[in-house]
């Protein structure tokens, strides 16, 4: 059904945010490597979005009257997208020579080189080639990179094979030349080429009887779990990802050199349109830019930011649980996640410590949060962890986590039907000889994850409030039972009630606002899609409510309309850190309330996944949080505002430049004093 009032649509807003990637990519300010990786990182981005959202676009039951119009608009962007990256590549490659670096394309290499190349790396090469003839098309590996290699044989007749490129972790994609010019420049080379140098004499035929363009196939990947009564989580995961490994082909990418014959025969037998191929360059796939070789000079890599130390997480003893006597909010990575690491393995080891509840969606490669859940176990605490299997692209990872802890005996709680996508810990200790039960509970807005949270921007909530700390025990009663409905005063929930929390919020500023009062809304979202917040917060401006919307990516809100009053402005901010954290900011009057959790303003996190949002009652944890919001507002050199045009402009500067997350990390330490240098006590 139609909305009656003005949304973008949900693909095209998505496409917007990667084009701000793009324009980091694009941005000299930035040092090279940084926008070598935005360029691996938009590239990246636009391979899942075809193998997750226009798969689950092509499933749907409204797809069918919308599908050309929808999938012709997503294609004209992407090609415009593409158009523009093809330029960065360019520009990047040149900023490259002014540091000596010379990355060749194919008809830069000389013959000498190409002798030397098919001496140095012709046998390993052909050791890890797979070749595939192009009669059989049903052994297309999804999100893989292929040349599409063109044989002339005698009599005119042409034989068509498809050759894989390795993938990078058996070959690098980028292969720096063992021998400098006379320039003194490091010469680096495509995979794609070297291969293609080679190809040759692997088919036996002149350089000039064979013909190589590249091609790069995405499938749906857009599959949940199903579970029923006669198969376990395994089996059904099994299946799950057997039908991901076979999916319908959702995109083809190809050299645009390719013949309209050849590209029709493969559209034919894949069962394809042209709506689902892009044309592109003689590279597919600049992904893998994300890993390009570490060879500039130390001035073209941003330098990390030292951990700012929260003056109350210097816990006192590394096996006595730290006394929590006042709430500690840390905010990811300006504070390092190790002191959550610290705080869960000093509760391992704790013998006070009775047990450990904790909800885990996505996790570290080798996750430290796993080692000491299971230390805790081997320490005799009763741990328990809500494992999220169809955490996409996670899920196999997940399950083999769940393996590790289930051999130790610790109870798991997987939720096939209901996601469970809260950031929650449980830590419960025993007091006076055992007879009193105390909480330490963590809410976060990101992953228990340490990989993550060096370039993810999060919050994390310690806290040994009663009022909080029984409500997140009541979280976990309803994990292993979703059909309980608690009563939550400081924790927002989903999926019970949550639309009419939000929305009691906004009927309260709309009255304040009515009675004179100070009224104003701030919402620091990942994605606001969800249809009824949506007009809901249209409503609310309409009747005066002055609302800031701070949307890292999906914004199908409409700041521009004339229903906003002129009372809505939106922007997105994009920079060094992935602006992950959600904060919602009510002015309720003058008595501010302000909300950090794991939930955005979609219908998947308000309906049909566990979501946990915490209130903050801390007055200088609160005001610490109104200094974040006000400083992201203020940006001016990587803010754009979002207004529904999708033009993606930068905010405009004033007197002179100020970028938040630098300034945040600068200042955070000031901030964090006013806490003090207490020494922190143990229970």
């Amino acid at each position: 059904m139609k909305n009656s009032f003005p949304t973008v649509n949900r693909e095209l807003s998505w496409l917007d945010f990667n084009a701000r990637v793009l324009q980091e990519a694009n941005d000299p300010t930035n040092p090279l490597y940084e926008r070598i990786r935005f360029l691996g990182i938009f590239s990246s981005n636009l391979s899942e979005f075809y193998r997750v959202r226009v798969a689950t676009l092509k499933k749907s039951p409204e797809f069918a009257h919308l599908s050309k119009e929808i999938l012709k608009k997503i294609k004209e962007k992407v090609v415009a997208l593409r158009e523009i990256s093809l330029e960065t590549f360019f520009s990047i490659k040149e900023e490259l020579k002014k540091h000596k670096i010379r990355l060749c394309i194919d008809d830069e290499i000389n013959q000498n080189q190409k002798n030397k190349i098919k001496k140095l790396y012709a046998a390993h090469i052909l050791a890890n080639l797979n070749v595939y003839s192009l009669r059989y098309l049903k052994n297309i590996a999804d999100d893989h990179l292929y040349l599409l290699a063109c044989v002339s044989l005698a009599k005119n007749k042409k034989d068509y094979w498809l050759v894989e490129i390795p993938k990078t972790n058996i070959l690098p994609r980028f292969v720096i030349y063992p021998e400098k010019d006379k320039s003194n420049n490091h010469t680096v080379f495509f995979l794609d080429d070297i291969i293609k140098i080679i190809l040759p004499d692997f088919f036996k035929v002149r350089p000039e009887d064979l013909q190589v363009h590249s091609i790069r196939f995405l499938r749906d990947a857009d599959f949940e779990i199903e579970q029923d009564n006669m198969h376990s989580v395994f089996d059904s995961l099994k299946r799950t990802l057997e039908k991901r490994t076979n999916g319908s082909i959702v995109r083809v990418s190809y050299d645009h050199s390719i013949s309209r014959a050849v590209l029709t025969g493969i559209m034919a037998k894949l069962g394809i349109s042209f709506l689902d191929c892009i044309p592109s360059w003689r590279y597919q796939g600049f992904d893998d830019f994300v890993r390009f070789p570490k060879i500039l000079p130390d001035r073209e890599y941003r330098k990390g930011f030292g951990p700012v130390v929260h003056p109350l997480c210097n816990w006192p003893h590394k096996t006595k649980l730290p006394q929590i006597a006042r709430d500690i909010l840390l905010h990811f990575p300006y504070n390092s996640f190790d002191r959550f690491l610290e705080l869960l393995h000093i509760a391992a080891i704790d013998p006070h410590v009775e047990s450990i509840k904790i909800s885990l969606y996505r996790l570290a490669r080798d996750s430290k949060v796993i080692q000491y859940l299971i230390l805790a176990a081997r320490n005799g605490k009763k741990v328990e962890a809500a494992i999220e299997f169809s955490a996409r692209f996670d899920e196999e990872a997940n399950l083999n986590f769940a393996n590790q802890l289930e051999q130790e005996k610790i109870k798991i709680y997987p939720k096939i039907s209901l996601k469970v996508h809260s950031k929650i810990c449980l830590i419960t200790y025993a007091t006076k000889g055992g007879a009193q039960k105390k909480h330490v509970a963590c809410i976060g807005t990101g992953n228990f994850n340490e990989d993550t949270s060096k370039i993810y921007s999060d919050h994390l909530l310690i806290t040994s409030n009663t009022a909080v700390t029984e409500e997140v025990k009541n979280v976990f009663r309803m994990i292993r039972n979703p059909f309980q409905k608690p009563d939550f005063k400081n924790l927002v929930v989903s999926p019970h009630d949550v639309r009419e929390v939000w929305k009691n919020k906004l009927r309260r500023e709309v009255q304040n606002h009515k009675k004179g009062l100070p009224t104003r809304i701030i919402l620091k979202l990942n994605s606001l899609s969800d249809a009824k917040m949506i007009q809901m917060l249209y409503q609310t401006a309409k009747k005066g409510v002055r609302i800031e919307l701070i949307v890292r990516g999906i914004c199908c809100l409409v700041s521009t309309a004339p229903v906003c009053n002129n009372n809505i402005k939106t922007c997105s901010l994009v920079d060094r850190y992935l602006e992950h954290s959600r904060v919602f900011y009510f002015e309720n009057g003058g008595d501010p309330e302000i909300f950090i959790g794991s939930a955005d303003w979609m219908e998947r996190n308000l309906d049909r996944r566990i979501e946990v949002v915490t209130k903050i009652n801390d007055i200088r944890i609160k005001n610490e949080l109104i200094s974040f919001l006000n400083g992201q507002l203020k940006d001016n050199t990587k803010m754009r505002i979002t207004s529904g045009d999708l033009t993606n402009r930068y905010k405009a500067k004033k007197i002179r430049d100020y970028n938040f997350q630098s300034d945040f990390y600068n200042r955070l330490g000031e901030i964090q004093k006013q806490y003090g240098n207490q020494k922190q006590g143990h229970y």
